[in-house]
């Protein structure tokens, strides 16, 4: 075990900071619920309105995958992703800005449309009579 997590009772400083940060922010919402099980992992903070996510700048792209996946039980409501750590990885603050903003622009611009009255399906066969997919 390493100084620092013999220093906190045998856990891991981050792991620390993590829950630090989990029970500030959800005493200062209303009606909040820490760490919500679902299907797909922990939910560190449930509102009302909001799914919350925090975590470490080193692992935001697992906590990304994780707030979607959470967001498929509960399809009503906002994702938030908290990240923490920031000045020690700028460059990856900014990749993450990049991929959001992209995102948002490309949800943002594209138009819903229904299309299922105008597919058509090809399905051709080969002299032997097989279905050839490449027609």
């Amino acid at each position: 075990m390493d100084n620092q997590a013999a220093q906190n009772n045998g856990q891991p400083v981050e792991d620390n900071r993590h829950n630090e940060m989990v029970t500030r922010i959800s005493g200062e919402l209303d009606n909040s619920i820490k760490n919500v099980e679902t299907p797909y992992g922990n939910i560190d903070i449930l509102t009302n309105a909001n799914i919350i996510i925090l975590t470490d700048i080193n692992q935001w792209e697992v906590a990304l995958s994780k707030l979607y996946q959470c967001s498929i039980v509960y399809l009503n409501k906002q994702k938030k992703l908290y990240v923490y750590n920031t000045n020690e990885r700028i460059a990856e603050m900014n990749k993450i800005k990049y991929i959001l903003f992209t995102a948002f622009i490309f949800v943002a611009c594209s138009e819903s449309e229904s299309i299922e009255n105008k597919v058509t399906i090809l399905v051709t066969t080969n002299v032997r009579g097989q279905l050839d997919p490449c027609g």
